[in-house]
C-alpha cells in the first residue's frame, strides 16, 4: 500500500497501544498415516481402487454388503468418507436419543477425536464435534470440526474430518497496534498478498482518498509452509466504504 504523505488522508479515533508485545507461532501437523486402515478395520471396508495425485489420495471401497464408499484425503491431511449410492431424502428422527447415543458410541469406537469436543446434533442425522481455535495460547492444541452422518438404520453415509493439530513452535516479537498505524501512514509495512475482497486500486491510497482506521485486531493465518503466524486485521472506512480491511504481518521483521 502506498500513501501520499502530503495528502493527510489517514485518520483514526482509536487509542492504539504502543507497548511491545509477543505472540506464538504454530505449525499445522497433518496426520495422514493410518486413517484408511483404521476405517477399513472398524467399518469392515475393503479397497477396490486407488488414485493418487499431487499428494491427494482417493480410494474406492466397499463394505461387506457391497455398498460402495469413497475415501478422500488431501495433502493437507483433511479427509472424508462418503457413501457413493444415492442417499434417499433424510428426515428428522422421531426419537433422537437412540441415534445420539449411537453416534457417540461409534465415534468413541473409531477413536478419531484427540480430546473432548463440543457435540452438536444437526438436522438429517448429522452430528458434529468441534474443537475451538485457541490461537494465542503458548502450547500445542487441536482445532477443527468432525461431521458424522448416519442413516435411519444407523449406518454411516458420511464422515468429514477437519480436525488438526497446531503445534506450538515459539514466541516471536510483534509490532504494536500504534506501529502498525505508523507503517500504514508511511507506506512502509509488509503487505500480505491475500487481501480478500480488496481490489488493486484499494491498496494504493492516492491524494484525495480518505481512510479512517476503525479497528486493528491481532489474528492468525496459515502461510504456504503451514505455519500459523500472527497477523493484524486492519479495518477501516475507505472513501465511504465501511467494508474495507487489509492484512498486515504482525511479526517484527
Amino acid at each position: 500500500m502506498e500513501v501520499d504523505e502530503h495528502a493527510n488522508t489517514l485518520t483514526t479515533s482509536l487509542q492504539l497501544s504502543t507497548a511491545p508485545s509477543v505472540a506464538p507461532v504454530y505449525k499445522k501437523i497433518t496426520q495422514r498415516d493410518g486413517v484408511e486402515a483404521l476405517l477399513q478395520q472398524k467399518l469392515g471396508l475393503s479397497e477396490l481402487k486407488v488414485k493418487d495425485w499431487d499428494g491427494d489420495r482417493e480410494v474406492l471401497l466397499e463394505d461387506k454388503s457391497g455398498t460402495p464408499y469413497t475415501f478422500y484425503q488431501s495433502k493437507e491431511g483433511n479427509w472424508s468418507l462418503t457413501e457413493n449410492n444415492d442417499i434417499p431424502e433424510r428426515t428428522s428422527f422421531a426419537d433422537q436419543e437412540p441415534m445420539l447415543a449411537k453416534a457417540k458410541t461409534m465415534m468413541a469406537d473409531l477413536g478419531l477425536l484427540p480430546q473432548d469436543a463440543d457435540f452438536t446434533a444437526l438436522d438429517d442425522g448429522e452430528f458434529q464435534w468441534s474443537l475451538p481455535d485457541k490461537a494465542g495460547v503458548h502450547e500445542s492444541y487441536w482445532t477443527g470440526e468432525l461431521l458424522l452422518g448416519l442413516k435411519q438404520d444407523g449406518s454411516i453415509y458420511l464422515i468429514n474430518n477437519g480436525i488438526q493439530e497446531n503445534q506450538y513452535i515459539k514466541e516471536v516479537d510483534i509490532l504494536s497496534p500504534a506501529e502498525v498505524y505508523e507503517r500504514i501512514k508511511n507506506g512502509e509495512f509488509p503487505q500480505i498478498k491475500r487481501n480478500a475482497i480488496l481490489k488493486p486500486e484499494q491498496l494504493v491510497i492516492k491524494k484525495g482518498d480518505q481512510l479512517d482506521i476503525t479497528g486493528v485486531e491481532l489474528s492468525f493465518m496459515y502461510d504456504t509452509k503451514n505455519f500459523y503466524q500472527p497477523v493484524y486485521t486492519v479495518h477501516g472506512v475507505f472513501n465511504g466504504d465501511s467494508n474495507w480491511f487489509t492484512l498486515i504481518q504482525a511479526r517484527r521483521s
